[in-house]
């Protein structure tokens, strides 16, 4: 009897990974390594279901069951060292039951190639609910993706039941997801900068990547076109952080996804052979900042989208815009320029994180936009980084002492 420690898919998987990591150590390129070993499990899982589940070659999927990726899988972008989630997604109990000795000889035959498997069983009824103590189920669906078994089973999913769900259920899916990555975000201090950041957790990195994705999926507003604007930067972004994420993995033989100073320098030199670990951080910044810009946005726009105008909260909103001015607009706690052009002016950019340091309100993405542009225009006539002009310490002097200073340099700090 064949068993699972000299099965073939087990030496596939081995030599088929050295493949991939081979030419990710030539490259860099994260994203294809992670897309190569997605679909490297997807031909081992078709494999090991035709084998244990289906009865063999020839065979025909069995009805009323079916596998499903979730969540990274789901996705297709599975890292070395990442979690296999998968749905064993069945028609009633029954037929769960039924089909549970398979699935044991299935899965144990991933575990013995030293995959980490997460795996729940469920009904389609099951996936229309909201599970409010198990959120990360739910949003582990919105990924979904097919595997083997029986197609109309999985369609009934993915055009009926996901459907029905997001109808009933995803303002208060994403309601609830932004209420989890505000926490996740103010557990890391609510900034991008850290010296050694975690690459999936921290503010700007991979899980606010798919937060943003998530929250597009769950909108019912078609996107903006600040949103759309935003797409190549966050591809970027994403590209730039897989890099990072496959080097650690590879190299600490785990699901470790902090950036520690040791893994700077390695990956500084994957990346650009040069370019020292300072350089390769100030472009882990720029990429985090623009995934933290965007998913934040999308929180902003989820969270108006299920206030309602008169609650206590917006009449306190509607209070709040009472403090825009001539050059500033004050709508929902985010500051917006009128005249973006006009911050070129540096004295007008500093009245900007002044309005930040005297009411703790934070800058709409326009306006973080806007600085951005302004300062390209402003930095040429002047040495470095720094903005030298007449007045600077008197403008500069009542941020450091209004109640808020921390978050306008904090702000100041994020757009340099």
């Amino acid at each position: 009897m064949k068993t699972a420690a000299t099965t073939p898919y087990k030496d596939l998987y081995e030599s088929e990974s050295a493949g991939i990591r081979r030419r990710f150590e030539q490259s860099g390129d994260g994203h294809a390594a992670a897309t190569a070993r997605s679909a490297l499990v997807d031909r081992i899982i078709a494999g090991l279901f035709l084998e244990h589940v289906a009865g063999g070659p020839g065979k025909e999927n069995p009805e009323g069951f079916c596998l499903v990726a979730l969540g990274g899988y789901g996705r297709a972008t599975l890292f070395p060292w990442s979690d296999i989630d998968l749905l064993l997604l069945s028609a009633s109990e029954s037929v769960e039951a039924a089909h549970k000795p398979a699935v044991s000889a299935l899965t144990q035959n991933l575990w013995d190639m030293r995959l980490k498997l997460g795996q729940t069983s469920r009904t389609p009824g099951e996936c229309g609910r909201l599970h409010r103590d198990n959120l990360e189920f739910n949003v582990g669906l919105l990924d979904a993706r097919y595997l083997a078994g029986d197609e109309r089973l999985f369609a009934q999913l993915s055009r009926q039941v996901t459907p029905g769900f997001l109808r009933s259920n995803g303002a208060e899916l994403a309601s609830n997801l932004t209420a989890m990555t505000r926490k996740r975000h103010a557990r890391h201090g609510n900034t991008i900068f850290h010296l050694e950041p975690n690459l999936k957790e921290s503010p700007g990195g991979l899980r606010d990547y798919n937060v943003a994705h998530w929250l597009t999926r769950l909108s019912a507003a078609p996107p903006t076109a600040q949103e759309e604007s935003a797409a190549p930067a966050m591809e970027r972004a994403f590209d730039f952080l897989a890099s990072a994420r496959c080097l650690l993995h590879y190299r600490l033989g785990r699901d470790d996804n902090r950036l520690t100073y040791e893994i700077q320098t390695e990956a500084a030199a994957l990346a650009g052979g040069t370019s020292p670990p300072e350089e390769y951080m100030r472009r882990y910044f720029r990429h985090a900042r623009a995934i933290y810009r965007h998913c934040s946005a999308m929180m902003d726009r989820s969270t108006d989208q299920t206030r309602g105008r008169g609650s206590l909260l917006g009449m306190y909103q509607d209070w709040r815009s009472r403090l825009s001015t001539a050059d500033f607009a004050v709508v929902k706690d985010r500051i917006y320029v009128r005249q973006p052009g006009a911050l070129e002016d540096p004295a007008l950019l500093l009245g900007l994180f002044e309005l930040v340091a005297r009411h703790g309100l934070a800058l709409s993405g326009e306006a973080e936009t806007a600085v951005e542009r302004a300062l390209e225009d402003l930095r040429p006539a002047n040495q470095g980084n720094a903005l030298l002009f007449s007045g600077l310490w008197r403008r500069l002097k009542p941020i450091l002492i209004l109640p808020h200073a921390a978050e306008a340099l904090r702000a100041m700090h994020s757009l340099h």
